[in-house]
């Protein structure tokens, strides 16, 4: 038997194996007992390099979740509404564990829940809901050479007529015009379309990508081309000015995953490269966030995660940077990513481990919401809406705002080191009272779920300015009865001295000074609500103008022990002012000053009958001016300079992207990378 033949003989005995078990070899393999997903064929000029241990680790990973997402339950196979959000990608993962039947069969429901003039003028098909179609681009991309011809036909059919005129903007053939009566996101209300037209970042890219690849595979240029230039504007002012679902540890990873479908499967090649120009900046700005499981600083749309490895952002970010070996059950976005060959460049996964030198401090801006619009008066180009300050120490990071919480945004978290479980949290909370109560009287069932659920981070205090320098924080509310809810390491040593608080995490020392605070030590039921998450101390304005804290953070690089931390700051450490006016002076000499800043304005409006329509009112420098005045080592900080993206406060760091001009430099772990998006679009890149 000759060597050629042997060789063949050998494969297709390799194949029959495959085939035995169930596994499409052009969807996944098994080698040692372990299923592994194939990745898309990408050619080399539009991807990082990456190295083979590198590669490894990022498919072992993968490996680890195929058959428990696959096995895992789903909304009971229903294509009600947009729970295809959950139903095509563990199906997706049946798939590629080896049921390639049961798999295409959920793959290939007919639509039979939703009414059924929804999806008539499609043929039955749901191209409506933003879920929904991110996960028609794979399943009929990746996915579709196991579809029935039929079925498939059919499925074409139904993609070439919805993109044959702009689905955004083109009147539902059954409802036609938008109905201000009805609620919700269904097209009884929207009728004015024939997509989900919700313009949150996460769905705004679903939809557009979909728009986009369907018109393209149907050959409806015209559609293609009105999709591109929507792409085109969001990841050109992405460049310019961020996203305005920053960092948010829920959406980051809906809205990766909807342009890794662009850059997998988009056959123009610059609307390919501008997907993964995108790609680079999201895994950027992930690496920043992410560390060790946790998720630190301010965030955007936050839904209260408090523990390791429990957002969406965090279990995506797992799957591209862990190195550590942290347990992680997976996620159903993760079939779009582990399917893809896009990987993160090198400097930013060295920067998502820390392979920086540290300690680092980052000023960073974040855009107003809809920040990708080109024409109208939200996009508030001229001026970044949040303002960041962000520490990376030895053993922590810490960042916040300094109009601190509000809204759907949290503006003050610092993760920590631990070597058992990746991370602690310590973060603010006020107004638990409901959540307190529901928790007293809830089922001992219903009492395990964490307060995450409750939006814990996000509750307004009233006029409440954070300033930040460094390792040094002054935390400062108007309300002088605000109560505070301040959560720490699960059983964390708590020292008292007077009017200071010293808490002992596992590598990292806090000290806090009361302002105006009375401290009531730990708070047993709120303790008992986040259950293994953390503890929580407890305090209360005294009710007299200002109230809140001085907070110092101390590690060994800096102080060697907690003990002499605990001895540095109760000898050296000074607080002093009155009213809204606070100046802390740090153990080492360093000193961190605030006047409290009542009024925040913003530059628009909403008007009174269709509160997502803004008017410009104000200009940059009025918006400034209300902000609260911080000294950081006796010099005024001047907002104007916090306006880059990624900046350190002395120039380029191991981030560097500024205010409006596009060009991304990663630095970390002797690797350096740069990506730059050009006012048309056209995304270049190199990795050194």
């Amino acid at each position: 038997m000759n060597t050629k033949f042997l060789i063949l003989f050998l494969f297709l005995c390799c194949l029959s194996l495959l085939w035995a078990e169930g596994l499409d070899p052009k969807l996944s393999f098994e080698k040692d007992g372990k299923i592994y997903p194939v990745t898309i064929e990408t050619a080399s000029k539009f991807l990082n390099p990456i190295t083979e241990e590198e590669e490894a680790l990022f498919m072992e990973k993968a490996s680890h979740t195929i058959v428990p997402m696959a096995d895992s339950k789903m909304a009971g196979g229903s294509t009600q509404g947009e729970r295809e959000k959950e139903l095509y990608p563990k199906a997706m993962f049946k798939v590629l564990a080896g049921r390639v039947d049961e798999g295409m069969g959920m793959l290939q429901l007919p639509q039979k829940y939703d009414p059924k003039e929804h999806h008539a003028y499609t043929d039955g098909f749901d191209l409506w809901w933003g879920f929904t179609v991110k996960g028609q681009v794979r399943k009929y991309f990746h996915f579709g050479h196991l579809m029935k011809p039929k079925y498939k036909a059919d499925f074409e059919k139904a993609f070439a007529k919805w993109t044959q005129t702009d689905p955004r903007n083109t009147p539902h053939p059954v409802y036609k015009k938008y109905n201000p009566k009805k609620q919700g996101w269904t097209p009884e209300r929207f009728g004015n379309r024939q997509v989900d037209g919700r313009r949150t970042d996460n769905l705004y890219a679903m939809t557009n990508v979909a728009t986009y690849l369907f018109a393209e595979a149907a050959g409806n240029e015209k559609t293609r081309q009105v999709a591109w230039d929507r792409i085109r504007d969001y990841g050109v002012t992405m460049y310019r000015n961020g996203i305005g679902e920053w960092d948010s540890e829920n959406y980051l990873s809906h809205t990766m995953s909807a342009y890794i479908n662009l850059f997998d499967f988009a056959e123009d090649e610059m609307v390919k490269m501008h997907a993964k120009g995108m790609l680079d900046w999201i895994s950027m700005a992930m690496a920043v966030k992410y560390w060790r499981g946790g998720w630190a600083g301010a965030v955007k749309r936050d839904y209260g995660n408090i523990q390791v490895l429990k957002g969406n952002a965090l279990v995506c970010a797992h799957l591209y940077f862990d190195n550590l070996g942290l347990p992680c059950k997976g996620d159903r976005d993760d079939v779009h990513h582990m399917t893809s060959a896009y990987r993160p460049p090198a400097a930013v996964r060295a920067l998502a481990r820390g392979e920086i030198d540290l300690p680092v401090e980052i000023f960073i801006s974040h855009p107003t919401y809809e920040n990708w619009k080109a024409k109208d008066g939200r996009s508030g180009r001229d001026l970044p809406e949040f303002f960041e300050t962000f520490f990376i120490g030895h053993t922590y990071r810490f960042g916040s705002l300094p109009y601190g919480n509000g809204g759907d945004v949290s503006g003050f978290k610092m993760i920590t080191h631990n070597s058992e479980k990746g991370v602690d949290y310590l973060c603010i909370g006020h107004n638990l009272s409901k959540e307190l109560k529901k928790f007293e009287k809830g089922k001992k069932k219903g009492k395990a779920r964490a307060l995450s659920r409750s939006k814990f981070l996000t509750t307004d205090t009233p006029s409440t300015n954070v300033a930040q320098y460094r390792n040094l924080a002054i935390y400062l509310s108007a309300q002088g009865d605000a109560p505070f809810y301040l959560m720490h390491a699960p059983g964390a040593e708590v020292l008292e001295n007077g009017n200071q608080r010293f808490i002992r995490h596992e590598k990292t020392w806090i000290a806090l000074t009361g302002i105006g605070l009375e401290w009531k030590g730990r708070h047993d039921l709120a303790s008992d609500m986040f259950g293994k998450a953390g503890d929580v101390l407890h305090a209360k304005g005294q009710g007299k103008g200002h109230c809140g804290f001085a907070m110092e953070i101390g590690e060994e690089k800096t102080h060697g022990s907690f003990e002499a931390f605990v001895k540095a700051v109760s000898s050296k450490a000074k607080l002093e002012g009155k009213a809204g006016t606070w100046t802390y002076s740090a153990s080492d000499g360093a000193s961190l000053g605030i006047v409290h800043s009542a009024s925040k304005k913003g530059l628009f409006e909403s008007a009174p009958d269709q509160p997502w329509i803004l008017k410009r009112v104000r200009s940059a420098d009025e918006v400034l001016a209300q902000y609260p005045k911080v000294t950081r080592n006796g010099k005024l900080h001047l907002w104007k300079s916090h306006f880059p993206q990624y900046r350190t406060p002395d120039g380029p760091g191991p981030i560097d992207l500024g205010f409006q001009e596009g060009k991304l430099v990663v630095k970390a772990g002797g690797h350096t990378f740069t990506g730059e998006m050009n006012r048309d679009g056209l995304y270049r890149f190199t990795n050194r």
